[in-house]
């Protein structure tokens, strides 16, 4: 699974995202990212959060994480922190039949 997040930065200061301000549960179980997911998506030239970004203050940037997620997957949960060093978060809760499942040539589903 990909998820496409914009990330606005009306702050003073510089702002850095990366794979390490993400966590994610799927049906309360610790899911880490996708490396494979992360090179097909920097292959077709998307930005991906699997180094760090810096979103300079007044910028914003786009950018995707990748899950490799079981096919009978219910509920992912995604937290980000904005600040490390106040532990500011935003968290996502995302529902299957919020998505939309595609199922490629191999019989996979993304």
């Amino acid at each position: 699974m990909n998820a496409k997040f914009t990330f606005v930065n009306d702050s003073t200061a510089a702002l850095m995202i990366s794979f390490t301000s993400f966590s994610t549960t799927v049906d309360d179980a610790v899911l880490d990212q996708s490396l494979t997911g992360y090179y097909l998506m920097t292959k077709n030239g998307e930005t991906s959060f699997d180094t760090a970004q810096n979103i300079l203050a007044g910028k914003q940037l786009t950018g995707w994480v990748s899950y490799e997620v079981p096919s009978d997957w219910q509920k992912m949960d995604i937290s980000i922190v904005l600040n490390e060093w106040s532990q500011k978060k935003v968290r996502f809760v995302i529902n299957r039949d919020q998505v939309t499942v595609k199922q490629n040539s191999a019989g996979e589903t993304s």
